[in-house]
């Protein structure tokens, strides 16, 4: 029997050819700063050597030595900044498949400390009560708002009454929420709102005094009740009594006569 091999080629099964690498992803860039000097930090979805590029422009001008051992997380120091300049850097990361290279960062080194860096959001935000409003005296549920607004972004708006929290802590425009009085006591109060932005800014709205009056409310509702209980009650009493007169009897009491009148 001849094998089919010597007379043609023999078709061998082969594994597909394997898609190439791409370079590393790069990922959760950071960078910490302290008074002359910055740690920067970032990671890769597979082991890697990285460094860094840094500099007062987006040109950078200097890099970070390269890693020697290939690792997900790493990190670079950058060195020698200066008070009250802002930096430009960049990181890389490299495997055999090639080099991953990530968008511009910068950062801000205080020109003291407890400064906040250059470019840095230093406005604080600003919020006024809107209602209520600091007049005749409020009772049961009451809608509490404010207007707040900042140069770049409110975070959260927290009510105080009396200087405690009072409502959830609000993240998004309108800022308002129903405020059920009857669990506070009666009297006056003081209602403002603390508004906060991303960067750590916060103020204070002016105060406004509320009076809360549940027990008047409870007291003129109840007064009323029975004031119209009262009046309901006088009202029948008033009325005219209808009598009712016995039905006139069809039938003849006196029984017929049967047979003539006698003279007189």
């Amino acid at each position: 029997m001849l094998n089919a091999c010597a007379s043609s080629p023999c078709s061998r099964s082969s594994s597909p050819p394997r898609a190439q690498e791409a370079p590393p992803a790069l990922g959760d860039v950071s960078a910490e700063i302290f008074a002359s000097s910055a740690v920067v930090t970032w990671g890769t979805d597979r082991p890697a050597v990285g460094q860094a590029e840094w500099g007062e422009t987006e040109a950078y001008g200097i890099t970070t030595p390269l890693e020697t051992q290939p690792s997900s997380s790493h990190s670079a120091s950058l060195n020698g900044l200066a008070r009250g300049r802002t930096y430009h850097y960049r990181v890389r990361a490299r495997t055999a498949a090639g080099e991953a290279v990530s968008s511009d960062y910068t950062i801000g080194v205080p020109s003291e400390p407890g400064a906040p860096p250059p470019g840095a959001d230093s406005k604080a935000p600003s919020a006024v009560i809107m209602t209520p409003s600091a007049g005749p005296p409020v009772a049961g549920v009451v809608a509490v708002s404010a207007n707040a607004t900042d140069d770049v972004g409110v975070a959260t708006v927290q009510f105080l009454l009396d200087g405690a929290a009072l409502g959830p802590a609000l993240s998004s425009s309108p800022y308002t929420f129903l405020w059920n009085t009857a669990e506070f006591g009666d009297g006056s109060h003081a209602l403002a709102a603390s508004v906060r932005d991303a960067a750590g800014n916060a103020a204070t709205s002016p105060v406004v005094r509320v009076t809360l009056a549940n027990s008047v409310a409870s007291s003129t509702a109840a007064h009323a009740a029975s004031a119209s209980a009262h009046a309901a009650s006088d009202a029948a009493a008033r009325a005219p009594q209808k009598l009712l007169s016995p039905r006139a009897s069809t039938a003849s009491t006196t029984p017929p006569s049967s047979g003539p009148r006698p003279p007189r």
